[in-house]
């Protein structure tokens, strides 16, 4: 379960720098001009949305792994595509898995706005809006906002979203935090941590238990990622939780790649 302290404590992550290091520039746009260092990383996570807009053209993410959890497959691709400076469109598909009506492959959709940028501002934040088939599939989908906060400090960056999202019937309401921090190491190694937790909000949908609905669901564990060029790879293993009309624990795996264009 998230706590405020935890809270707390990923809000600081944003605002304290670490000893020694130092905010970077505006990074140069392209895969040629990239830097390799963990803001890169950051873009590409499996749960936890970047605080900026991809300077490169587009870029496309793969992840596949299992949820101990829901004991269910993970599978999703998607491609983020910059329109213009701050705006990117993303597309994609997931492997639905919350309930027997969502079995299967859907659509994602989305915008992502950069509001705010580090080199001018002291942190990046971007806000995004999503539609997904991939949850409350008998019931017109997912409509998902929300904002994300970044900071990079040396080679070191962190990330927080905060997601609000309801059905398309509107009787379904959920609140979602996501963190993450990661760490380059050496060279395109980098090392790091993620974590999310989602709780329904309020509900009035007669048929969520019998839908198999989560009321709560939350994942965190250690990350490894590296960049080689303009390719990203990435292993992910931790703990996962899940309730519906009782608890389930369990054991999380995901590995993903990711590449610019």
């Amino acid at each position: 379960m998230i706590r405020t302290s935890a809270s707390l404590f990923a809000l600081g992550l944003l605002v304290t720098p670490c000893p020694g290091g130092a905010a970077h520039a505006q990074e140069p746009a392209g895969p040629d001009a990239r830097s390799g260092g963990a803001q890169d990383v950051t873009r590409f996570l499996a749960s936890t949305q970047s605080a900026a807009v991809e300077p490169s053209a587009a870029v496309t993410a793969a992840w596949g792994g299992y949820d101990g959890a829901a004991r269910a497959p993970v599978f999703s691709v998607g491609t983020e595509v910059r329109v213009v400076r701050r705006v990117s469109l993303i597309a994609g598909v997931a492997y639905g898995s919350t309930s027997a009506s969502s079995i299967g492959l859907r659509p994602q959709l989305g915008m992502r706005v950069q509001l705010l940028e580090q080199s001018a501002a002291g942190v990046d934040a971007s806000a995004t809006v999503m539609f997904r088939q991939d949850r409350f599939t008998a019931e017109d989908g997912l409509f998902q906002g929300s904002l994300a906060v970044g900071r990079t400090f040396g080679e070191t960056s962190t990330v927080l979203n905060v997601v609000y999202a309801q059905d398309g019937e509107g009787d379904d309401h959920e609140g979602e935090l996501r963190m993450a921090a990661v760490r380059r190491i050496h060279g395109g190694l980098h090392v790091g941590i993620e974590g999310r937790y989602m709780h329904a909000i309020a509900s009035t949908d007669p048929h969520r238990a019998a839908l198999g609905t989560p009321s709560m669901e939350a994942k965190a564990g250690p990350l490894i990622a590296y960049l080689l060029g303009s390719w990203a790879f990435f292993a992910e293993v931790g703990v996962c939780s899940r309730e519906t009309s009782h608890l389930d624990n369990g054991v999380t795996t995901l590995g993903g790649i990711a590449t610019t264009f």
